[in-house]
């Protein structure tokens, strides 16, 4: 190692031989800014893995084990940009001017303990056990009509009767309210949020002052290639995770298509929260500057280096970070905080940027949804489970969103497009991606007949109730246990004493559980006495769904990664316009407006509306009961009294949702279409033909941009 290589790392003449000795680790180590680069690229990986990737991958499950709705999920991811919004501009100004290392770490310290607060409803919530009837000789008595039943459990659709449960049962299974677990994921992201401010406001700007201005560009690039692999991985790790029961070694008899079966959500954030504790520790350790900065220094011949290192002083170091952190003489735009407000307006009255900025904001929209949604998206669309649904989305998304953007840039870069030209591009792109939307949302999986909610019962009208017949009435049925049998009509009914059905039989040639004597599934005689008598006998059913054959599985998952890769053409296009937009010493400032503006209209409204309309696509509703848990031969988890209170859907109208999901994302493309257009036709009047030069991973024309978090990269995302 030479000394000019040693001064930049920041390591003394004396070091060159043995930088790296016992004495002097801990030095090297916090020292060197591979090291930094090191540790940030697998904090920032970590931290992109369980926020856009992992969390996405166990939302069905988590709805699932605490009752929550699809709105109120959407809610909890919004929580994480609400943390990011409300803290980003006082951890920009008062971090990049004190240790940035420090805050960067503590940001990586809260971005543990909120992980470590998501699963911890897990460790407060009581013991899960669903029904298993897998089992045809364990069949609880209570999901078969068996007419009047003990006093021991009462009938749970009837919200009149006390539950019979001595004190301490009921001090022993009494749990936390539904607020508080939601309460619970919301501080959680929150937390996370706040803590991922330091490491993409502070962290890329730290790299960019104590690296050579040559080695910048490849230093940034790798630490948001970490930052876009950790989605895909978050992905698999989900898909693996949810694959394997929320506890451990008590599966029994269930499997992954059972409507019991929860997959272990929480231990991801477990481990994540370690690791990104393990690689925080480290940051703490480096100092506010790791030595001047080649981009800052002045040459010197080959004669004089080593000297000038040995002269240089405390305050020689003090007077380059001063210089590195003052603005340009030429930035007096927005300077003070009186100047803001007239600033803000300047900007927004620049229709240009405003069109650019409003496009964009839809197609980030869309990127929200996908992230957010996708999987439970493909999991109800296509009855698969919640582990190959996540990991169609862990091979699809990240490379089709990667393939885009790469295309994208080089088709940019060949052609030296001027902004007009990348607006151009731009408005065709979003204009072939639409129509693919609006095909993803013509095909698909039909859905099923559910007995006494899409469709009659066979038996007779259906009562009030909806779930209740004269087939079934002088059943005492749990109406809020979800464990759907096919009828030999073609009905699916909840569950099978709502089917009438009194007998469980295993025939030799079928395999599972299946039950006869339903009384609500009337069947054709099958012998020629029976057909003498000209009278409907009572059928069976087998335990599951009545599926329907769906073969468009992959050529939909095709289809997506077409849509996909279109769509993140456009957004190297839209970057470029919006710096082209406006003039050099107003884009940090119109830069900071666009973060607000996407975090106020995408990334946080995003998840919480589509929630919402996908919560109106349900069929089947479980309803909330009381605090008090069975266990035991009384009854599954869960059977408490019924309050009324819808809690997590259990059927959707598959047909319906994808109308309604795929429609409002071409809703949102064809919004960002006009804008484009109207973006374009601007400068076209203006007559804007600044040509394109390539940038650095973080500069424009020699002026670095805001920093990008991940989920914003998988704009790179979807």
């Amino acid at each position: 190692m030479d000394d000019k290589t040693a001064k930049v790392q920041g390591l003394g003449p004396n070091d060159h031989e043995s930088p790296c000795r016992p004495k002097r680790f801990l030095s090297c180590f916090s020292s060197n800014s591979r090291c930094f680069l090191l540790w940030l690229g697998c904090m920032t990986f970590t931290q992109a893995l369980m926020v856009c990737g992992y969390l996405s991958s166990v939302i069905t499950t988590v709805e699932k084990r605490f009752g929550l709705k699809s709105s109120e999920t959407g809610f909890i991811v919004s929580s994480f940009d609400l943390g990011n919004l409300s803290v980003v501009v006082f951890v920009s100004y008062l971090g990049g001017r004190g240790r940035r290392p420090r805050w960067i770490a503590a940001g990586g310290v809260l971005i543990s303990l909120g992980a470590l607060l998501f699963a911890t409803p897990h460790l407060i919530a009581p013991h899960y056990r669903p029904v298993q009837v897998r089992d045809p000789s364990s069949v609880p008595t209570h999901v078969l009509c068996l007419g009047a039943r003990s006093a021991t459990l009462p009938p749970v659709h009837d919200p009149g009767l006390s539950c019979q449960v001595d004190k301490e049962s009921e001090r022993r299974w009494s749990s936390p309210s539904h607020a508080s677990y939601l309460a619970i994921f919301v501080i959680a992201q929150v937390l996370v949020g706040i803590g991922s401010t330091p490491i993409y406001t502070l962290g890329s700007t730290y790299l960019d002052d104590n690296v050579k201005a040559e080695n910048s560009s490849l230093y940034l690039a790798i630490l948001y290639v970490m930052g876009a692999l950790g989605p895909a991985v978050g992905y698999l790790m989900g898909s693996w995770f949810v694959s394997c029961y929320v506890h451990p070694n008590e599966e029994g008899t269930l499997t992954q298509l059972d409507p019991g079966f929860v997959g272990n959500w929480w231990s991801g954030f477990l481990l994540c929260a370690v690791a990104i504790l393990i690689f925080s520790l480290p940051i703490f350790t480096f100092p506010r500057s790791l030595g001047p900065s080649a981009a800052h220094q002045p040459k010197a011949t080959d004669g004089d280096e080593k000297q000038e290192f040995s002269d240089m002083t405390c305050r020689n170091v003090q007077e380059l970070n001063e210089e590195a952190f003052s603005l340009p003489k030429s930035l007096h735009f927005g300077k003070e905080i009186r100047d803001l407000p007239r600033a803000a307006l300047h900007i927004c009255s620049n229709f240009t940027f405003l069109f650019v900025s409003l496009a964009y904001t839809a197609e980030i929209a869309i990127v929200t949804a996908f992230i957010t949604f996708i999987p439970k998206f493909l999991e109800l669309q296509f009855s698969v489970p919640a582990s190959h649904a996540n990991f169609y989305t862990g091979i699809i998304v990240v490379p089709s969103a990667s393939i885009g953007l790469l295309t994208g840039g080089y088709v940019i870069k060949r052609l030296k497009l001027s902004a007009v030209g990348a607006a151009r591009m731009a408005a065709i792109c979003c204009a072939i991606s639409l129509l693919p939307c609006i095909g993803l949302g013509l095909l698909g999986c039909n859905g099923i007949n559910l007995a006494g909610v899409t469709e009659p019962y066979a038996s007779g009208p259906s009562l009030v109730q909806g779930l209740q017949s004269s087939c079934n009435s002088h059943c005492i049925c749990p109406s809020n246990l979800y464990q759907p049998v096919c009828g030999s009509d073609g009905l699916t009914y909840v569950n099978p004493c709502l089917a009438g059905c009194s007998a469980v039989f295993t025939p030799i040639t079928m395999k599972g559980t299946n039950f006869s004597q339903c009384e609500c599934i009337l069947s054709q005689p099958s012998t020629l006495e029976e057909r003498s008598s000209s009278q409907l006998i009572p059928g069976h059913a087998l335990l599951g769904k009545c599926g329907s054959v769906c073969n468009s599985t992959w050529p939909y998952l095709a289809l997506i990664f077409v849509v996909i890769m279109v769509m993140t053409w456009a957004q190297p296009c839209a970057l470029i316009v919006t710096l082209r937009s406006v003039d050099q010493h107003e884009r940090p400032f119109a830069l900071g407006m666009q973060f607000v503006l996407l975090r106020t209209l995408a990334y946080i409204p995003t998840p919480i509306l589509f929630g919402a309309i996908i919560d109106k696509t349900c069929l089947f509703w479980q309803q909330r009961t009381a605090p008090v848990w069975y266990d035991g031969p009384q009854g599954p988890a869960g059977f408490g009294r019924t309050i009324g209170a819808t809690s997590s859907c259990l059927e959707y109208d598959v047909t319906l949702l994808r109308l309604v999901y795929f429609g409002l994302i071409a809703m949102l493309k064809l919004l960002g279409f006009l804008f484009m257009l109207l973006t374009w036709w601007s400068l076209r009047g203006k007559h804007i033909k600044a040509k394109y030069t390539v940038p650095s991973a973080q500069t424009f024309d020699g002026e670095r941009t805001n920093s990008i978090s991940p989920c914003t990269l998988m704009s790179v995302s979807v």
